[in-house]
C-alpha cells in the first residue's frame, strides 16, 4: 500500500533499489537436512513444508548464515529478536 502523494517517479527509484538488492541475499540456504527459503521465510525437509513462525525461521537463518561457529546469546537477541543490551 502506498501513500497517494507518491507518484510515479518515486516508484520509478524505489522499484530500482528493490531490483539492485535482489541479488544481495541468497534466496535458499541449507541447514543440514532443511532448506531455508528467505522468499516464503520457511523451511522445508524433503518435500514437506514446516509452517514455521517468523522467529523460528529468523533463528535458523541466522544460525545457517555461519554453520560450524558458535553463535552467543547476545548476537541472537541482536540479530534475531532485534533487541540492544548494554
Amino acid at each position: 500500500v502506498l501513500d497517494a502523494s507518491i507518484g510515479p517517479a518515486e516508484l520509478a527509484l524505489r522499484a530500482r533499489r528493490i531490483n539492485e538488492m535482489f541479488g544481495l541475499l541468497p534466496r535458499w540456504r541449507n541447514a543440514g537436512a532443511l532448506v531455508l527459503d528467505l522468499f516464503h521465510r520457511d523451511a522445508r525437509a524433503g518435500v514437506r513444508w514446516l509452517a514455521l513462525h517468523p522467529r523460528e525461521f529468523g533463528l535458523l537463518w541466522r544460525l545457517a548464515d555461519t554453520p560450524g561457529r558458535p553463535v552467543t546469546r547476545r548476537q541472537l537477541l541482536e540479530d534475531v529478536w532485534r533487541l540492544k543490551h548494554m
